[in-house]
């Protein structure tokens, strides 16, 4: 069965203020655009490759960014892969569990190849890999 994807590098999404700090507010603006162009047409699955991102968002702000993934737009019936170096596994991780918490549908992968054979899975098949 064909699926259609977007994937969306942090380049679309990640804001960064005039100090070069990342602006947490202005990426959220930037990401609710990016899952409203998913829903208009039709796509429910995502991988967010974050694997170039400098590790800046605070334990606080990864909680406040999965707490509002219904307010930026995704819905239940959207799959998400966070593609993250793995080096930064464990808040990647953290972010995928915060999220999963609220009922999305979220995993964290630090290989493309998983990634993608987890959004292509049969959701009845695996929710999230348990590591």
């Amino acid at each position: 069965m064909p699926h259609d994807i977007h994937i969306v590098r942090s380049s679309d999404f990640v804001r960064l203020d005039a100090q070069g700090r990342h602006d947490f507010a202005e990426s959220c603006r930037a990401l609710t655009g990016l899952a409203q162009a998913c829903a208009t047409r039709g796509i429910n699955l995502a991988l967010l490759d974050v694997r170039d991102v400098n590790p800046s968002l605070t334990t606080t702000e990864l909680y406040q960014l999965a707490s509002a993934f219904h307010d930026i737009g995704f819905r239940e019936h959207h799959r998400v892969a966070v593609l993250h170096p793995y080096s930064t596994s464990d808040r990647a991780e953290f972010f995928a569990m915060c999220a999963q918490e609220r009922g999305f549908d979220v995993g964290a992968f630090d290989t493309f190849e998983e990634a993608i054979e987890w959004l292509y899975r049969p959701r009845d098949e695996v929710r999230v890999p348990v590591k």
